[in-house]
């Protein structure tokens, strides 16, 4: 059970010793299934998946014409439906949600041939509809959507075989048609849509099995065919897409039941096959591969829409499967996974379109900052630090530092519990040692807390966490920082 929030600004960190094997426990947690929002507003065939920076996820139906928001807490409301905007522009099919950094809800429709905006006081405005850019170049089948930190919106038309940029003061313009490059190499079946930090948009065709670049300046360039890495692995149905802070393009592909990298698309070009149809290649296989998504450390995961799992790809080729049809354990079973995002705390998400659901897949390893004498987390309090080295069987004193910006509070679970809450609803299973100190930070500047380490901690860890409560921030955490130690 989760201890109250104190009404004034605090901090509030503890010491409890855990033991090694706790460490690395994955959680799978379902947060929403066919029953919607329990209100009457279900969930069928749920194919687009967002999160935004409070920690909230975004699942539309693509069957039950509607999108639903999960808060961090776990409440489910229905944002919009097949009544799209209100004004006789419906809603129709949502395949695929992006969020902005103000909170904004974009959502592609495939049947109704148009896209949404819902602002986060829940304002409903059709950006775009059939008529495209309103001089012949038509949207049929809006697939993809993505949006850039300018507030431009990007959407595909998978049978008009073409993509469109939509400014913030409604500008429509078509980047790329069925010409694709204009030297041969055509585009057929637009779907996903992705953007890199340099303003490049990437579009992955199902049909034409291939992707294109679109610099700012309009120039297309074609960055992988269907001979895939040219080595013998070919791509068929490009239907994922995903770009890292490096550049570095992931293209997933449902016919070949395989992942391409493509780094440096505006140089060398250099594409490998980072998975195959054979999975971890311990009986577990990929089939059909359909949403990805990559992260700022290398890590790549897909979901396999007809094996029913989700992969990890580690920079290093490790491939591990997070998750399968089992489900959570509990009964709760993934059928046909689809669509993946991930969040700054590296928890996975991942739909499940015939199962009608979504999962949350929480990895409870723990950071370590620093040595056993010190750590940090730098440009957001606190500091955590330790007087010396903490050793067994002597007093230590741990020294926190903390601020009062933006409302900062603490939000904790007792050593006499067995989790500890991480942020965006993970919790990080532990066990608890017999030795805990407990201290609180008003938010006035520091404290100091001393207490001797028994002998039994002997060969353990200590782990030291603080969780910070941004009240800015409904519902999220703002900042976690720890400091690991391990006693001789």
């Amino acid at each position: 059970m989760r201890n109250r929030v104190r009404s004034h600004s605090a901090l509030v960190v503890t010491l409890v010793l855990v033991s090694i094997p706790s460490i690395g426990t994955a959680q799978v947690t379902q947060i929403i299934d066919k029953f919607g929002d329990g209100a009457g507003n279900r969930l069928n065939d749920p194919l687009g998946l967002a999160l935004d920076g409070s920690g909230n996820i975004y699942v539309s139906g693509v069957l039950s014409d509607n999108v639903f928001r999960i808060t961090p807490g776990g409440t489910i409301t229905e944002l919009v439906d097949w009544t799209g905007d209100g004004l006789g522009n419906m809603l129709v099919g949502p395949t695929d949600i992006a969020v902005d950094g103000s909170g904004n809800v974009y959502v592609a429709c495939l049947v109704s041939d148009n896209a949404f905006k819902i602002t986060p006081a829940g304002v409903i405005t059709e950006l775009i509809d059939a008529t495209g850019d309103g001089l012949g170049n038509t949207l049929h089948n809006c697939v993809g959507i993505s949006v850039d930190g300018s507030g431009n919106v990007y959407v595909s038309g998978r049978l008009s075989d073409n993509a469109f940029k939509i400014t913030p003061g409604g500008v429509i313009t078509e980047l790329i048609d069925g010409t694709g490059d204009g030297l041969g190499n055509t585009l057929d079946g637009p779907g996903e849509i992705a953007l890199d930090g340099s303003g490049n948009v990437y579009v992955a065709c199902i049909f034409s099995d291939n992707v294109f670049r679109i610099t700012p300046g309009g120039v297309i360039t074609e960055i992988i065919d269907a001979t895939g890495d040219g080595a013998g692995n070919p791509l068929s149905s490009a239907r994922g897409l995903a770009v890292d802070g490096s550049g570095t393009v992931y293209v997933s592909a449902d016919g070949s039941s395989n992942v391409f990298e493509v780094s440096d698309p505006a140089g060398a070009n250099t594409i490998t096959e980072i998975i195959d149809s054979t999975g971890d290649g311990m009986g577990n296989p990929l089939y059909f591969a359909t949403g990805v998504v990559a992260d700022a450390a290398g890590e790549v995961h897909v979901a396999g829409w007809g094996s029913d799992n989700v992969f990890r790809i580690t920079p290093g080729g490790v491939i591990t499967e997070i998750i399968d049809a089992t489900g959570d354990g509990a009964g709760h079973l993934l059928d046909d996974s689809y669509k993946v995002a991930q969040d700054p705390a590296g928890s996975i998400y991942v739909t499940g379109s015939f199962s009608d659901n979504a999962f949350r897949i929480c990895f409870g390893s723990f950071t370590p900052y620093g040595s056993a004498c010190s750590g940090s987390v730098g440009g957001s309090p606190p500091e955590l630090s330790g007087s010396g080295c903490l050793a067994v069987g002597q007093d230590a004193t741990l020294q926190v530092t903390g601020g009062t910006a933006n409302g900062l509070g603490g939000l904790f679970f007792g050593a006499s519990q067995t989790a500890i809450p991480a942020p965006w609803g993970c919790t990080v299973l532990v066990t608890p040692g017999s030795f805990a100190l407990l201290f609180m930070l008003d938010g006035t500047g520091s404290v100091s807390v001393a207490g001797s380490v028994p002998p039994s901690a002997s060969g353990q860890r200590a782990f030291v966490q603080a969780f910070l409560q941004d009240s800015s921030v409904a519902g999220g955490f703002a900042t976690t920082s720890g400091l690991e130690i391990e006693f001789p």
